[in-house]
């Protein structure tokens, strides 16, 4: 686990990542593939360029080695900013953590 990540910093790096893609994506950063390839895989699976797949790895990966998915997931499961289907799978994978 790393460091302590306060409310702030957890909401800070899921806007970077994105709540939906977040949701969407939690196999790929939470995968243990090594940061080239979930960057790869998340440019195959999006279409979306190098950098910023690295940014969203990254940024996802700083919540889940703090410990803070839980936290992540209910917290974009009460979103109002985000479309009923991402909240309805924040809470199915929930049901899971």
């Amino acid at each position: 686990m790393g460091h302590a990540m306060t409310d702030e910093e957890m909401t800070r790096a899921l806007r970077s990542v994105g709540y939906a893609a977040f949701v969407d994506h939690i196999t790929v950063f939470d995968s243990g593939m090594s940061g080239v390839n979930a960057v790869a895989e998340l440019q195959e699976r999006t279409g979306w360029a190098a950098s910023a797949c690295h940014t969203r790895v990254s940024r996802a990966r700083s919540v889940i080695e703090a410990g803070r998915v839980t936290d992540a997931l209910e917290l974009i499961a009460a979103s109002e900013r985000v479309s009923s289907q991402t909240r309805f799978k924040a809470r199915a994978l929930l049901a899971t953590v």
